[in-house]
């Protein structure tokens, strides 16, 4: 249930309220409870085979629910004119975001794709001759020495969660609320850029540190073998990829939040 009317509050909620129950989820409840003199609309990011169960009965001031699936994208154009050009202009702000990028890289993107946002999708971003030949670009220029096929797939991933961020509904709000960087941050991020509305944060749990420690204990991805004592410059190992996506969502979310 998507409210048509504009909420004084959105609040994006990454893997919690109202589908998990826990502390963080507790915490939303109860906020929302305090405030019956403010409407909110929920903007739930779940995983793209998450079961729908809500854990609570969520307050009456609560006016509307979006819930989107990190990571999924609609099918789109499977060949929208001038897709070769848009993934040539995408490639500089794909990479800087990866290498210290923020909010500008974010904006950047959004540029880009905003005139052709009515038609594309995951034939034309990640699934299109286009696509490949960026794949190619980024990979030769990031990670040549990492295993392409390991590459491949984590790029898929790393820019499915982006697209789907950037492409999602986007529900009209007073202010933009994450409880979390992340996806949700990296989505108030975009929600401030493209309505000029101010964006909130406030961190539980420190994110980016829980995805670092996930990341580094994950054995799905590729990491070079320390070579010993050595003067050439070390490979660049897939685990570093997926820190420098998480931390680019939340200096992105940072940059962009009032407070």
């Amino acid at each position: 249930m998507t409210s048509q009317r504009q909420a004084d509050v959105a609040l994006i909620l990454e893997g919690t309220y109202p589908y998990v129950a826990g502390g963080v989820s507790m915490w939303t409840h109860h906020l929302i409870q305090a405030h019956a003199n403010l409407s909110f609309e929920l903007i739930c990011l779940v995983a793209e085979r998450a079961e729908l169960k809500p854990r609570y009965s969520v307050p009456s001031n609560v006016t509307g629910i979006t819930t989107i699936r990190v990571g999924s994208i609609t099918a789109g154009d499977r060949n929208p004119g001038g897709l070769k050009a848009l993934s040539q202009r995408l490639e500089g702000p794909l990479l800087r975001l990866q290498a210290g990028g923020g909010l500008a890289e974010v904006e950047k993107i959004i540029e880009e794709i905003r005139p052709f946002r009515s038609g594309i999708g995951r034939r034309a971003l990640l699934n299109s001759p286009e696509a490949w030949e960026l794949i190619l670009r980024m990979y030769r220029a990031m990670h040549p020495e990492s295993p392409f096929l390991d590459y491949f797939w984590s790029w898929r991933a790393i820019l499915g969660g982006i697209f789907s961020m950037l492409l999602a509904p986007l529900p009209a709000a007073r202010i933009y609320h994450a409880v979390s960087t992340g996806y949700a941050g990296l989505y108030a991020a975009r929600a401030h850029l493209e309505t000029g509305r101010p964006a909130l944060l406030t961190e539980h749990g420190i994110y980016t540190n829980e995805r670092r420690i996930e990341i580094a204990m994950a054995d799905w991805l590729y990491q070079p073998a320390e070579s010993g004592l050595t003067l050439e410059k070390s490979p660049r190992d897939l685990k570093l990829m997926w820190y420098e996506a998480f931390a680019a969502y939340s200096r992105a979310c940072y940059e962009a939040a009032s407070r």
